[in-house]
Formats: structure tokens, sequence, C-alpha cells
């Protein structure tokens, strides 16, 4: 199976550069008290099977040259990494590592709660091609990581936050080349009457 998937035409316009690997949630996040109240991956319409499968692959010895090839092959400069879920292990971020380290030409973006990873987490962000965000909403409000932030709309934030567009064509894929605190507008999803926040 192809590991990653185009997301053009989501509920965030990112056009057609940019290709996601994603998780299951359940396995993988460790969410707060917002993010049990807002889980948008309840709402949004992504493969659950293909999400199960991935997170199977991701625990071989083989995937990080699975995505290293794939990346290679398919020319992908820009990858959104865990649209849903998160990192759930010191050796699952160290794949990435490789694999980032082994894609100088790709750009990869993140966001994360995973505080207990930080250490590891942190290494990554220092590369010059991954940028990766500590998540912050009205349940966590303070940042604890070494990382640029991330706060959905209605999170007492400090400083001046790059303010999200939903169409990263518009900013020219701004947050995935600047390692910057970004704002993350909400949206209301009449079908699902919910308020959603759309999955950058």
């Amino acid at each position: 199976m192809e590991l990653l998937h185009n997301l053009q035409g989501n509920i965030a316009c990112y056009g057609p550069e940019v290709f996601a690997f994603n998780l299951p949630a359940p396995q993988t996040c460790r969410p707060t008290k917002w993010c049990i109240a807002n889980c948008y991956t309840q709402s949004i319409h992504l493969n659950k099977l293909h999400r199960e499968e991935r997170y199977k692959i991701s625990l071989s010895k083989e995937f990080p040259n699975l995505i290293i090839k794939e990346i290679k092959r398919k020319r992908i400069k820009l990858v959104r990494l865990h649209s849903t879920g998160d990192f759930y292990s010191q050796n699952y971020v160290k794949k990435w590592i490789k694999i980032a380290e082994n894609c100088p030409d790709t750009f990869f973006r993140t966001s994360t709660r995973r505080r207990d990873l930080n250490r590891d987490i942190s290494k990554l962000n220092k590369l010059k091609n991954f940028v990766v965000r500590e998540s912050l909403d009205p349940s966590r409000l303070k940042p604890s990581m070494d990382l640029p932030v991330v706060a959905v709309e209605g999170t007492p934030v400090t400083g001046k936050f790059f303010r999200c567009r939903i169409d990263c064509n518009k900013c020219n894929y701004y947050c995935w080349y600047h390692k910057t605190n970004i704002l993350l507008p909400i949206f209301y999803n009449k079908k699902d009457e919910k308020f959603l926040i759309p999955y950058l």
C-alpha cells in the first residue's frame, strides 16, 4: 500500500504538493480534556483501516526505508505528519529522524502533545527540514517543550503568532519553512453540528 497519501481537497487546502502520513489517534495520542471534547478525527472522512495498517507498518524495522523510497519515487517535497495520531515511542521518533536526514530536499511538518518524548522530538525539530510544534489549547495553556507552538483559536497566547489562512497556497507554505508560532482558527461544520479545527 501507499504509505503517503495526497491531501488535496481535504478540510484544509494544502494543494497537490503535500502528502501525509497518518496514524490512529487512540493508539498514539495523549489527549487533553479539550481534545477529547473536540476530536475531529471522528468527523472527518479519513480511512480508518488505512490508518491502522500504517500504524502496524510503522512498528517495523523496514518502515524508514519504505518511506524514503516512496518520497524519492514520487519526488515528494512536502510531508504533513500526523494529521491524525501522534508520536508514540522514542524508537518511532528516531525513525523519522532517519527519514528526514535521508530526504534533505523534502520538508516535514507536524504538531505534538507528547511531552513525555520531548528530548527526542526536540532533536527532530532541530533538523533543517523538519518543523515540530507543541500543541496548546484551552485545557493546556503553557508550553513546556523546546519547540515552536501551535495554538487553537480561543487559547490565551502571548506574542505575535502567525495566523493560519487554511490555504497553504495563499501564504506560500510559510509555516513549512519557518519555525514560527501558529494560531489555528476554528470553523463550524454544519453537517456534524460541531466546531472543528482543520487538521493542520
